[in-house]
């Protein structure tokens, strides 16, 4: 991605935010799942941080640019992004299924 955009346009206070941004989507889950007892709870904060991780990823590639190369980039992050999350719903769906009383 970096190699097809305008690094003198595209880097700077901005890039530096999103790429803050993205450090601290990615880190928050880690910590949770490293401290934290994982239960639904956790799970769902993974998944969640995982989807944001890949909007704010696909937010900052469409401001940057639309070239075809890009709009397939974003698709394959897309995909990948989509491989990323389902892990942890299957294991959100057996931790909610393996509670006493769940249905």
């Amino acid at each position: 991605m970096h190699q097809r955009t305008p690094i003198e346009r595209t880097s700077g206070a901005k890039e530096s935010v999103v790429h803050a941004l993205m450090m601290t989507e990615t880190g928050v889950p880690v910590v949770v799942g490293l401290l934290a007892r994982v239960n639904p709870l956790v799970l769902t904060t993974m998944g969640a941080a995982a989807i944001a991780h890949g909007a704010t990823a696909g937010l900052a590639s469409a401001a940057q640019g639309t070239s075809a190369a890009t709009r397939i980039s974003r698709r394959l992050a897309c995909v990948i992004g989509l491989g990323v999350a389902m892990p942890y719903a299957k294991e959100l769906r057996r931790c909610v299924r393996a509670r006493p009383g769940a249905v």
